[in-house]
């Protein structure tokens, strides 16, 4: 009997077959392992009060167990345990199967913990504090490719062109394309992104400037959310007396933004009548208009987006997203440039036009 080849020399054939090229050298690896090792003990030394908080109000809050234990494919698609702080039921793995978790699935099937201190600790990213010890393991680095389901990767990610680039290095505690994109991005963005980092000449310098700059955004969502989770939850309701927030999304207003509504003329889409966007969440979208008498909508959402070029010139740019819309409530305004508010529920066209919503109506991405 011929002795069929390991894993990792599967992957690797398959990499040479399609001439995949890295900025990953032989000597950087090296290095990069002390590099890693070094700096997750370091950072599991300072940040050793913070978890141990963290476990005791998990414990307290939600109960057992603190820890959740989850396979991921590593280098050469090895599976191994990654650790996060558990901020879902304990059975919500075997419920959600081979699919993507999102905020409206989390809502629909009521899978967040029994507090809102699960939210808090997703939004920030501090579940993923543990993962510091899959790096000392050896099984992580702190940049790299975010680790994948194997159930994800088989029914979504297997047959995307290119995305098997990513085992030839280790997965990473902070992804570059979890950085700039939102957790719903559909899965062939992510890697183009994940994969251009991956061109790129190995620097360690570079992979300090991103750890660094990442544990400052993370400290400044902690400070803010935490502020705002002390506040609604614990100051109004448990002290005040207040009800708590029975909203399911959060709203996110918009500054220089408007939908255009398109009527169907001669076979095409007709974009014609024109309103003011004024904020939007993960289902619906709130419009003022003087009036229109549309049942079934096509919207073209447009917004305006600022971000620095590398000369410090503050670029603006339009960016739009197309979806379908249907009239949930609509009430008079008085006292406004606009006769009516229209609550509008939305469905995007496309995983891209869902992408661009949550990047840039939503802001879901950490940067």
């Amino acid at each position: 009997m011929v002795k069929q080849p390991a894993e990792k020399h599967d992957i690797f054939r398959k990499i040479r077959k399609v001439k995949i090229k890295t900025g990953y050298t032989r000597t950087a690896s090296a290095f990069n392992r002390w590099f890693n090792l070094f700096f997750a003990i370091f950072f599991i030394i300072i940040s050793s009060p913070l978890m141990l908080l963290i476990a005791i109000l998990i414990k307290l809050i939600d109960g057992k167990p603190v820890l959740y234990k989850g396979v991921r494919l590593g280098r050469t698609k090895k599976p191994f345990i990654m650790y996060k702080f558990r901020t879902l039921i304990p059975e919500a793995q075997q419920i959600i199967g081979a699919e993507l978790l999102t905020e409206q699935l989390s809502v629909k099937m009521k899978m967040r913990v029994g507090s809102a201190f699960g939210k808090l600790l997703r939004d920030t990213r501090v579940d993923e504090l543990p993962q510091l010890f899959n790096i000392v393991k050896g099984d992580m680095d702190f940049i790299g490719p975010r680790p994948e389901r194997p159930e994800i990767y088989e029914k979504l990610c297997k047959n995307i062109k290119g995305y098997d680039k990513r085992f030839i290095v280790r997965p990473g505690l902070i992804g570059y394309s979890q950085l700039f994109t939102p957790h719903s991005t559909p899965k062939e963005i992510r890697m183009h992104i994940d994969n251009l980092y991956l061109a790129r000449k190995h620097n360690l310098v570079w992979d300090f400037v991103i750890i660094i700059y990442t544990m400052l955004v993370v400290l400044g969502k902690m400070f803010y959310l935490g502020a705002r989770f002390l506040w609604r939850n614990v100051l109004l309701v448990k002290l005040l007396g207040f009800f708590s927030e029975k909203r399911r999304f959060e709203r996110v207003p918009l500054e220089n933004s408007r939908i255009q509504i398109a009527k169907r003329t001669e076979g095409k889409w007709d974009f014609t009548h024109e309103a003011m966007l004024v904020n939007i969440n993960e289902e619906a979208m709130l419009v003022y208009d003087k009036t229109f008498d549309y049942d079934s909508l096509v919207i073209r959402m447009e917004t305006v987006h600022s971000y620095i070029t590398r000369h410090c010139n503050n670029v603006k740019r339009k960016k739009t997203a197309i979806c379908y819309g249907t009239i949930y409530r609509r009430y008079e305004l008085d006292g406004n440039d606009y006769d009516f508010a229209y609550v509008i529920k939305y469905t995007p066209m496309s995983p891209f036009n869902m992408y661009m919503i949550h990047q840039y109506f939503l802001k879901k991405s950490m940067i």
